[in-house]
């Protein structure tokens, strides 16, 4: 007969001081500054970077142990000191932003305010531009976006779903 054996339970781990979880705006943060002092002549070594941020904080040299404030000062005197001011990967669009484009996507996110259309995205707006006309919104005649503007402004004529007709 075996012996019974006690189950092994796992001990818990406990947190390191300073590695509690971070919100994620403030790691966000973190990352732009390291892109940012990469660019920074003079910043790059370890030797001049802390003494730097001291400066900058009034003696914080650890960016883990910076708030929100500080992080945010850190950036902008960063940005001061030379490094390049991006807009963060924000989404550009593929397509042609002419009048008529302009029209479109003005249209269709009206159409999504009146509850017509679910997805207010641009790559929605593609989807039934090519559903509509066989061609992706960027190589749109003139012609066929007219038709395309005429469809999304009959869309928004149409009675809501669910409105009573003729009362």
């Amino acid at each position: 007969m075996r012996a019974a054996t006690k189950p092994r339970m796992a001990k818990p781990q406990e947190a390191k001081p300073g590695t509690a979880a971070r919100p994620a705006g403030l790691t966000r943060l973190i990352v732009a500054i390291q892109a940012c002092r990469r660019k920074v002549p003079g910043l790059e070594e370890e030797a001049t970077w802390r003494p730097w941020l001291g400066q900058v904080t009034g003696g914080q040299t650890s960016l883990r142990a910076m708030g929100g404030r500080d992080l945010g000062r850190v950036l902008d005197a960063l940005h001061a000191a030379g490094a390049p001011q991006t807009n963060g990967g924000a989404h550009r669009s593929r397509y042609r932003n002419d009048e008529q484009v302009r029209m479109m996507r003005g249209l269709w996110i009206e159409l999504h305010e009146a509850g017509r259309v679910a997805n207010p995205s641009e790559e929605a707006l593609g989807a039934f531009i090519r559903r509509q006309t066989k061609q992706d919104m960027g190589a749109l005649s003139a012609a066929d976006a007219a038709r395309v503007i005429e469809a999304l402004k009959a869309m928004l004529k149409r009675p809501a779903p669910g409105a009573r007709r003729g009362a």
